[in-house]
């Protein structure tokens, strides 16, 4: 946790989920042709629904949807290598 972590539960939702929502705009903003909105939103749910909790952390999200992009378009698929181009610049 970083030092602007936010550790109320009633607003950390919002205050702390800004690196993924970030990843996300990517996604579909930044030169991302191989996958449209609706597959970002597979991946970021079934993310959300399979591996992530409420103890995860960046690097968590990061691996979370990248596996979701497996599961759902397959190794080495253009969805997946899209996950990982666009979390590098995330940074």
């Amino acid at each position: 946790q970083g030092n602007h972590w936010d550790p109320n539960p009633n607003t950390s939702g919002h205050n702390n989920s800004t690196v993924l929502s970030h990843w996300f705009y990517l996604m579909n903003n930044w030169g991302a042709r191989s996958v449209s909105f609706d597959q970002s939103l597979q991946i970021v749910m079934q993310a959300l629904d399979v591996y992530l909790t409420n103890s995860s952390t960046f690097l968590d999200a990061r691996n979370a949807t990248l596996a979701a992009a497996q599961d759902l378009f397959g190794n080495c698929s253009p969805q997946e290598q899209t996950v990982v181009e666009t979390w590098q610049h995330v940074g």
